[in-house]
């Protein structure tokens, strides 16, 4: 008897494992339910947390996301992620074709896990791998297609990583994406023709712009000598003005009074030799105070 207990046991628990199954949510992933048939079909409107989640096999379905930042590389080499080729090619304004390997960093808010899902209907490789590069892609190539290839190859090439981000952030943004970078891994690729007129006209702007330079460091230069003599002659002027001053201040000093007296201090009390009619003689009287 207890042994066709058991065996009922364990037919039972047979049947129940073959209706119910069990999903673990990983540390870092969310989790949703979906409800196949009935009139509860559809996402449910909750995210399922860490842990062991029981589901119907028949009429339910789990989906799991991560919710930690994720890095996608999309290349041209079938050795670096997928084997299939996922570069990005993108026109420039004058029609140039670039192709490109490109980078993304973003994570999903867990929040709005139901919404994504809702509207995309498709696991996390999906929206990594076909969704989210369909829309760098295109972000990508509306940006490219206002500018010259020689800007994307030269000092634009960050100005057109931060403006596709931009639109990134506007139109997916408010859907739970949340984008960290974008950037360009490696050279980007166009026909040679093309790369060498971009070459030359790089060089051409950057040999006017060392001439702009040595102009403007010239000019400078000049400019510094300039004031360098306009500072000597000021020097010059005031050092003159300052002697004059000096002199005339001296001048005004030397009375007939002050000249006599210092006249007197000088002499020894011993009156010159000469020979001759004309005897010169020391005037002792003070001079007239007029």
């Amino acid at each position: 008897m207890f042994k066709k207990i058991g065996i009922g046991v364990t037919i039972a628990f047979m049947c129940l494992f073959s209706i119910y199954g069990c999903d673990v949510i990983e540390p870092g992933h969310v989790g949703i339910k979906v409800n196949l048939y009935g009139e509860q079909k559809g996402v449910q409107n909750y995210t399922l947390r860490t842990g062991a989640i029981w589901y119907n096999r028949f009429s339910e379905q789990v989906y799991e996301f991560p919710t930690f930042m994720q890095n996608a590389v999309w290349t041209q080499s079938s050795d670096e992620g997928s084997p299939t080729d996922e570069s990005v090619t993108f026109n420039s304004s004058e029609g140039a074709v670039v192709n490109t390997d490109i980078a993304l960093s973003y994570q999903i808010d867990k929040d709005k896990v139901p919404e994504i899902f809702v509207e995309l209907r498709q696991d996390a490789d999906y929206i990594t791998h076909t969704y989210m590069r369909g829309k760098v892609r295109d972000a990508v190539n509306r940006i490219a297609s206002t500018m010259k290839v020689t800007d994307i190859f030269g000092e634009g090439k960050q100005k057109l990583l931060l403006d596709a981000k931009k639109e990134l952030d506007r139109e997916l943004g408010h859907k739970g994406f949340i984008i960290d970078m974008i950037a360009f891994v490696g050279e980007m690729r166009v026909d040679a023709k093309v790369l060498d007129s971009i070459n030359l006209t790089i060089s051409a702007s950057q040999k006017a712009i060392e001439a702009q330079n040595k102009v403007v460091q010239s000019k400078a230069e000049a400019d510094q000598k300039i004031e360098e003599a306009r500072g000597e002659a000021e020097s010059i002027t005031l050092v003159a003005e300052a002697k004059a001053g000096a002199n005339k201040i001296l001048t005004e000093s030397l009375s007939p009074e002050l000249l006599h007296y210092e006249a007197l201090q000088r002499w020894d009390g011993i009156l010159p030799k000469v020979t001759g009619e004309v005897i010169p003689f020391l005037n002792l009287e003070e001079p007239d105070k007029k």
